[in-house]
């Protein structure tokens, strides 16, 4: 039977080391990594799924150079990793299990650079996407990208995951704001393609394979995104509509008005929008019954002039597209009242468990199929 060498101990290839071993051997590995046992991960939140600190054993590299000894040290070894960012998703991938290693991306943290005239950032994998956003603010750009989880979601969660979010009908995914990686191979190697132009012509694009592959590639560890301008004056709004098909006139015609830009359009099923409303005691009592709610939010030169527009538009098509309610945020603190609707959905699923959890695209056109 073929051995591996750990620590001046052989070990059989299929011997499963417990996570207290797990902790003996890997405390020596690298001086930036720190390792949590099993009593140090008592007490932590494992995050949207029980199962995320199975394994019982975390490693935290601080460097590149300490995670590729990890991945190394794992790879001669036979030691299936579980990466693990801000714990915020909703299928699974972080469940880990005895005899496995969790890599969380915790101390890679450091936003390492804002270039305001290139409109880029340089992050590691462990920024959360609200640092980046509120660096990013001070120079009046924003990473065009957003989520609900924003205060947990990690750069290298989103870029492994492929993230997409509330401003996806606009900047894209994230795959559109890449420019450049670093990433650990699971050999232990470090890969590094760290452009910071959107056009690169010296052949295949290789970090494309690290997006959106979970981690099956090698390890997000840094990363470079493009930037976008900050649009700050907005109006948001709350419609009712009676199937999508109504949503998507909504959306296309405030996409082709002059001088504003629809900004996010967000639609929510019936049951979704009643049930949330109900288990948090909101007034839906403009929208009637059995009607979806569509969120949508513009931005304009001023917040009024913003506001106007939304309410000019929104009477010019409430007849012609029979349209089942709606209210125009008064304020910003109601604005974020309607967004909380949408990004809440942890609470719902919280209060009704038996509620369905997916992550699925569709065609604009199919989505009352």
């Amino acid at each position: 039977m073929a051995s591996n060498e750990v620590d001046g101990m052989t070990l059989a290839q299929s011997t499963t080391l417990t996570p207290l071993e797990l902790h003996r051997h890997l405390s020596k590995l690298h001086p930036e990594l720190t390792v949590l046992s099993p009593q140090d991960l008592q007490g932590r939140h494992p995050g949207e799924h029980s199962g995320n600190f199975g394994a019982g054993v975390m490693v935290q590299p601080a460097t590149v150079d300490a995670a590729a000894a990890l991945v190394g040290w794992c790879a001669k070894n036979d030691v299936a990793i579980v990466p693990q960012g801000g714990l915020t998703g909703l299928v699974g991938g972080n469940v880990s299990v005895a005899g496995e290693v969790i890599l969380s991306t915790a101390r890679l943290n450091r936003i390492l650079a804002i270039e305001p005239e290139e409109m880029t950032a340089t992050v590691e994998a462990g920024v959360t996407l609200e640092a980046l956003q509120q660096a990013a603010a001070e120079h009046g750009l924003t990473p065009g990208i957003d989520l609900g989880s924003r205060g947990s979601a990690t750069i290298g969660g989103m870029v492994s995951t492929n993230a997409g979010g509330i401003l996806a009908f606009r900047n894209g995914v994230m795959r559109h704001q890449v420019l450049g990686l670093e990433a650990v191979l699971p050999s232990g190697d470090i890969f590094s393609d760290l452009t910071r132009v959107v056009k690169v012509s010296a052949g295949p694009d290789l970090k494309q394979l690290f997006i959106g592959g979970e981690g099956a590639f090698g390890l997000v560890t840094k990363v470079v995104l493009k930037l976008e301008p900050q649009r700050p004056y907005r109006a948001t709004a709350m419609l009712g509509a009676a199937d999508a098909r109504t949503a998507l006139s909504v959306i296309r015609h405030l996409r082709t008005l002059p001088g504003v830009t629809l900004e996010a359009a967000e639609m929510m099923w019936p049951r979704y929008i009643r049930d949330h409303a109900r288990l948090k005691g909101l007034d839906l009592s403009w929208l009637e019954e059995d009607a979806s709610a569509l969120l949508v939010e513009i931005s304009g030169e001023s917040v009024d002039a913003a506001a106007a527009t939304l309410e000019d538009q929104l009477a010019e098509l409430w007849e012609p597209l029979d349209l089942k309610g709606g209210i125009v945020a008064k304020s910003l603190d109601q604005a974020r009242r309607f967004w909380d609707i949408r990004e809440d959905s942890g609470f719902y699923y919280a209060e009704i468990p038996e509620a369905a959890s997916f992550d699925v695209s569709v065609p604009p056109t199919r989505l009352d199929a």
